[in-house]
């Protein structure tokens, strides 16, 4: 039997889990002949696979139901291959399944899956992020007129904005429970900019016009004032009205919107 550092053998049996052509290298290593080594290397590989599968069927639910079982299997040997888990928290597995899939060839017919995986991927941390106190508001109600421009706000953790290249709000929709909508979809059709917040503990996804998504994604980083005038120009250009007052009230009272200074 051949000895090896720690480090190394941990590495050389990553490697034969993974690949079958490389498990060899494992051989001197273990007890038993290269047949029997090899025999059982392919039931930890598939016990391996098969919680990897899971993990990604959580995380990915409507991907796994577009694609269908056979490939969805497919899909994660072939994502395991070019990204092996750097976590011991299967919920951390599938973190760059959609730049994957823009990429992945036999995924090609769906142009708009890696949207659908960007918008899961978004769902699932949304549920894992810590959680928020609400916004206090009288701090509010003491900010002086003056200094409303200068305003920074903080969102709650779980917050995260989406502008999808092709319309998947309708498919996301279509695959909630509760769903007694037409199933004629036209995903070709211009995409609606969604956030994805919790409240309660429960995920919410939501389709935004374009100015409320410019006013939120620049006030994440820059002030209110920065965020009016980008969201006012959006409005211009797509025909649209923004109204400050109830754009505040709205992300205030689904508490969105945790905290703000100036």
């Amino acid at each position: 039997m051949s000895i090896l550092s720690l480090t190394a053998l941990q590495h050389t049996f990553t490697a034969g889990l993974r690949q079958r052509s490389a498990e060899a290298a494992l051989y001197p290593c273990l007890v038993g002949s290269a047949e029997q080594v090899s025999e059982r290397l392919a039931i930890y590989r598939g016990n391996v696979l098969a919680n990897l599968e899971s993990a990604m069927r959580n995380t990915y639910p409507i991907c796994a139901a577009l694609v269908g079982d056979e490939f969805f299997a497919g899909l994660t040997r072939a994502y395991w291959q070019a990204h092996p888990s750097q976590s011991g928290d299967l919920g951390e597995f599938g973190e760059q399944l959609a730049a994957f899939l823009e990429t992945f060839t036999p995924a090609q017919d769906l142009p708009y899956l890696a949207d659908i995986a960007r918008l899961e991927w978004a769902q699932h941390l949304a549920y894992r992020a810590a959680d928020h106190t609400p916004l206090d508001l009288t701090q509010l109600a003491s900010l002086a007129p003056d200094s409303l421009t200068a305003l920074r706000a903080r969102f709650q953790p779980a917050c995260q904005l989406l502008a999808p290249t092709y319309n998947i709000y309708p498919i996301w929709e279509a695959h909630q429970p509760d769903y007694t909508g037409d199933w004629a979809i036209d995903w070709q059709a211009p995409a609606e900019p969604l956030i994805i917040y919790r409240e309660n503990w429960v995920v919410r996804i939501a389709p935004l016009d374009r100015p409320s998504f410019v006013f939120l994604q620049t006030w994440q980083h820059h002030t209110l004032g920065d965020a009016l005038a980008q969201a006012t120009a959006a409005a211009s250009i797509n025909g649209l009205t923004f109204d400050l007052n109830d754009t505040l009230i709205k992300w205030v009272s689904l508490e969105v919107i945790t905290h703000i200074t100036t």
